[in-house]
């Protein structure tokens, strides 16, 4: 079965006009997976905030796996919060 991989996040959205053949819907999450994780490495360092990485077959959407960063600043015994 053939799989389409659109990507989405703060900066850029991408529609797969390609996609790959994959043997299930188990085979295109891991797939899924392996194509946000590499993408959040680089989104996540641009400061960008959330990445979708959105799954569909020939004629509607599967699923969409999505990424969230969020980053929580706790302030140390003792000392005062960053303003």
């Amino acid at each position: 079965m053939r799989f389409y991989f659109d990507i989405d996040d703060d900066y850029y959205s991408a529609r797969d006009e390609d996609g790959i053949e994959l043997a299930s819907d188990e085979a295109a999450r891991h797939h899924a997976n392996k194509v946000a994780s590499s993408i959040a490495c680089d989104l996540f360092d641009a400061s960008g905030s959330q990445l979708t990485v959105t799954v569909r077959d020939s004629t509607r959407p599967l699923f969409a796996l999505v990424i969230t960063l969020s980053v929580t600043h706790f302030a140390l015994s003792g000392s005062s919060a960053p303003a």
